[in-house]
């Protein structure tokens, strides 16, 4: 576990980085209309929960590793970003919203520098389960 944070006094919010597969991502260019669907079915259990992954079952997630310059180091790609965007756009935006963007700027702005060509130049994609019916909202800067 990476760490929890005191979200909204009393409720908390857990991260846990992992890898969860052995694959890496390639990437693929997405046209903007592309759309999907779902439907879901609610059992009471299994509400007000979400669920957030670095990345999507059966792929790695990766972290900065710098051998030259380990001040360098920041930790994994997802934390990293989402400390970042946490700070950004608490004040203004929900929860949601913040892991909206920090999966947009995973999948856009980070690509694995590795020495193995198995791992080297490949992409991230985090993956969210949500079973919210209120938005998370923080009001205030982090």
């Amino acid at each position: 576990m990476t760490g929890i944070f005191d979200c909204l006094g009393g409720t908390s919010l857990a991260t846990i980085v992992a890898c969860r597969g052995a694959n890496c991502e390639e990437g693929i260019l997405v046209s903007p209309d592309a759309g999907s669907q779902s439907t879901d079915s609610d059992s009471a259990e299994f509400l007000d929960f979400l669920i957030v992954n670095s990345t999507y079952e059966g792929t790695k997630s990766f972290k900065t590793l710098n051998l030259k310059d380990e001040t360098k180091n920041h930790g994994s790609y997802f934390m990293d970003e989402l400390c970042r965007s946490l700070e950004n756009f608490s004040l203004d935006k929900d929860l949601l919203q913040i892991l909206t963007i920090v999966n947009y700027r995973i999948a856009t702005f980070y690509l694995s520098a590795t020495d193995d060509v198995q791992t080297d130049k490949k992409k991230q994609m985090p993956c969210l389960t949500s079973r919210l019916r209120t938005e998370i909202k923080f009001n205030k800067k982090m």
